[in-house]
């Protein structure tokens, strides 16, 4: 297993929230089977332009790095080109941050089409500013030799114009991609079928969570279960899947994990996987309670719904993971709705189930109407605008059951067929 030594800098007297960092880099680094040799924090008011730390420390993380013949020195913050060019001038080491690794890592777990597109996007745009000096970025794409410092400008203007060339390939394609989601999700909203999207920190546990769900409601739909693994960005890609539960059909959409510093090229190339949740319904924020950053975790999930324009649409807090919670009731009292649960009870995910239930039926009203055969106009209309749960064609016209907005009540009060008026 490959060494690294990790690198970061302190700009509060949080050092929890730095540890936190780093301690969060080391799992993202061991999911590339990179071992953590060693952990440096500097105190700083701001980091320094040329070489994040100071030049006394860099020094030193020299030595160290040879000392304990380490491969990689990682920094936690994304370095600039230039402050990548003076830190390699210095250090022997091969210099990598936290947005190359968590690329690194989405590179390796993507599996469909489309997270295979947004992962080439964000890293084509990453090494564009810095192919004279990420040889071993070039030497990913296909390129290059890291141990042979500064391509000629022939290959590098060569190479640029090949990832611009790249970049409007891949951007094309996605554009179609997104085109026809959004279509998919359009047809979903027009059918009237409520989408409830899980959102979350990485490893929180949201594919178990869908998984439960799609088990409780279909037994036999094994063939739909999502991935679920233990591991940091288990899945990259979105899963949509039609529960039907208490007479209540909805889809189920299960997103990508969201992790700390999520490098902004990652996050605008995923923006068509991620769209999915700015048109949910409804969302649930699954968030492992019994981790110690779980607040920390929530602030960053909310600061990516907002940066998606989705921060108005409703939202359960699932605090998941409650059977590991050995203090407390588990409540966080953040103000929002909150709910508890454990994906090893199978009672938790019944309620979870009524509990979505009940949210999406306080948005709409199931009505009975009977219509003459003679108004042909409000037959069609009901038949192509409104969700139509049952339809009987008795002798006095159609007998319909349909679950409709109740802002749209006033156009079907008339026809309104429920016990209390026919009695």
């Amino acid at each position: 297993m490959k060494k690294a030594i990790l690198v970061a800098v302190s700009l509060t007297n949080d050092e929890s929230l730095v540890n936190y960092n780093l301690d969060e880099l080391e799992n993202l680094i061991n999911t590339l089977d990179i071992e953590c040799s060693y952990k440096v924090i500097q105190k700083l008011s701001r980091p320094n332009q040329k070489t994040v730390v100071g030049p006394g420390k860099i020094l030193e993380i020299n030595e160290l790095a040879k000392t304990l013949q380490v491969d990689y020195v990682i920094f936690d913050d994304e370095l600039t080109p230039s402050q990548l060019k003076n830190i390699g001038e210095i250090i022997s080491s091969e210099i990598m941050d936290r947005s190359l690794i968590i690329l690194d890592i989405f590179e390796k777990r993507a599996q469909t089409k489309q997270a295979k597109l947004e992962v080439k996007l964000a890293k084509y745009k990453y090494l564009a500013p810095r192919l004279r000096l990420l040889n071993q970025g070039l030497d990913r794409q296909g390129g290059g030799d890291k141990n042979s410092k500064g391509s000629g400008e022939t290959n590098v203007e060569i190479e640029r114009r090949r990832i611009q060339t790249n970049v409007l390939n891949i951007t094309a394609e996605l554009n179609k991609i997104t085109k026809r989601k959004l279509q998919e999700v359009n047809k979903r909203k027009e059918n009237k079928i409520p989408i409830v999207a899980l959102v979350g920190y990485t490893n929180a546990g949201k594919s178990s969570t869908m998984n439960n769900i799609i088990k409780y409601t279909n037994d036999k739909a094994t063939d739909k279960l999502v991935f679920e693994k233990d591991q940091l960005f288990a899945t990259l890609s979105t899963s949509n899947r039609r529960i039907v539960y208490d007479n209540t059909e909805f889809i189920l959409v299960d997103t990508v994990g969201f992790v700390n510093k999520l490098p902004h090229h990652l996050i605008n190339s995923f923006k068509s996987t991620l769209e999915e949740t700015k048109q949910a319904d409804y969302i649930i924020q699954v968030v492992d309670a019994n981790s110690p950053y779980v607040r920390t975790h929530i602030a960053i999930t909310d600061s990516v719904i907002e940066s998606l324009g989705a921060s108005e649409i409703p939202e359960i807090l699932l605090l998941n993971k409650q059977d590991l919670i050995t203090e407390g009731d588990g409540r966080l009292k953040t103000g929002k709705v909150e709910k508890l649960h454990s994906n090893k009870n199978e009672k938790d995910t019944k309620e979870l189930l009524d509990f979505i239930v009940e949210k999406i039926r306080e948005s709409s009203l199931d009505v009975s109407l009977l219509v003459p055969y003679t108004d042909g106009k409000m037959i069609a209309l009901i038949d192509a605008n409104e969700k139509v749960n049952s339809k009987l064609y008795v002798n006095d016209g159609v007998m319909y059951n349909i679950t409709v907005d109740p802002n749209n009540y006033y156009k079907y009060k008339k026809y309104d067929a429920t016990k209390e008026k026919v009695s």
